[in-house]
C-alpha cells in the first residue's frame, strides 16, 4: 500500500475516535501503524483509515487471525 489503481475486496467500518484509539493500542503491539487512505467506492470516494506494516519483509498473517478476519466479512 498504496499502489494507485490497485481494486481489492474489502468492508468499511465506521469506527469511533475512542475505538480507533484501543484499536492502534492493540495493533502497535504486531507493529501496525494506522494510515489515511481514500476508498474509491461505488458511491465515491471515502476517506479512511487502515492499520498496516512498515516497509519490510512480508509475513503472512496468523491463521487464527485471518479465519477471524474472514468471519467478520461474513457476517
Amino acid at each position: 500500500m498504496p499502489t494507485p489503481g490497485a481494486r481489492l475486496a474489502g468492508a468499511l467500518y465506521r469506527v469511533e475516535d475512542a475505538q480507533f484509539d484501543v484499536v492502534d493500542v492493540y495493533e502497535r503491539d504486531w507493529g501496525y501503524v494506522r494510515v489515511g487512505l481514500t476508498v474509491e467506492t461505488e458511491a465515491g470516494p471515502i476517506a479512511a483509515a487502515a492499520h498496516t506494516l512498515p516497509p519490510g519483509p512480508f509475513a503472512a498473517p496468523a491463521p487464527a487471525f485471518l479465519k477471524l478476519m474472514l468471519d467478520g466479512l461474513a457476517a
